[in-house]
């Protein structure tokens, strides 16, 4: 297998800012995959870097739903600021995009989550 691997923070950026904006989404698409790949058994810690990797490739379907997956995750695990997080994620994504990647009903649901866990 091919890999990257950085020495420094600073050399990944240099690396990462001088590619074209195809090859940085050809690598977060490949971030993503990998994700799925290797954490197959167990995905749900990975969500929300999948998520995030999945955005940043333009893979919009693949995102809101990988974010409403980490939104519930961290919510049944009583993490809320990353509750929080994901949900922003999901309906950032979601209104971009028209609102056609997710059943409206789950659109209601995740914004009744997020005002709910605003006020808390």
């Amino acid at each position: 297998k091919d890999t990257l691997k950085f020495c420094h923070t600073y050399v990944k950026e240099a690396v990462y800012s001088s590619a074209l904006v195809d090859t940085q989404k050809q690598i977060h698409r490949a971030c993503a995959q990998y994700f799925e790949i290797y954490y197959v058994d167990d995905l749900s810690p990975h969500f929300g870097s999948i998520a995030k990797h999945y955005k940043s490739a333009q893979e919009f379907q693949q995102a809101a739903h990988y974010a409403v997956l980490a939104s519930d995750f961290s919510l049944s695990n009583n993490m809320y600021e990353s509750t929080i997080e994901f949900v922003e994620l999901a309906m950032d994504i979601i209104e971009k995009m028209g609102r056609r990647y997710l059943p409206s009903n789950r659109f209601k649901t995740a914004q009744r989550e997020l005002s709910h866990l605003h006020f808390q």
